[in-house]
């Protein structure tokens, strides 16, 4: 299956560069094609099914996201 999700805050965990608005993923089968305009990849990728994201956030896998801010002054 390959679709191309976009509509979607991307975080990319990369230095300088860790969040994109208005951008898109290509996934081809179990990889992640590219990363890019919605534009550039859907003329790219004409025939992917398109997913909408509705403005979520889309992040990659085995990134831990939950924590409690008091965690982080508990001491002992």
């Amino acid at each position: 299956m390959s679709y191309l999700i976009h509509n979607a805050t991307i975080f990319t965990n990369r230095d300088g560069d860790p969040i994109r608005h208005g951008e898109a993923v290509a996934v081809d089968g179990t990889r992640i094609a590219a990363v890019g305009p919605t534009d550039v990849l859907a003329a790219r990728y004409p025939d992917f099914e398109r997913i909408d994201a509705g403005g979520r956030l889309l992040m990659p896998g085995l990134t831990h996201a939950h924590m409690h801010y008091y965690g982080l002054f508990a001491r002992g």
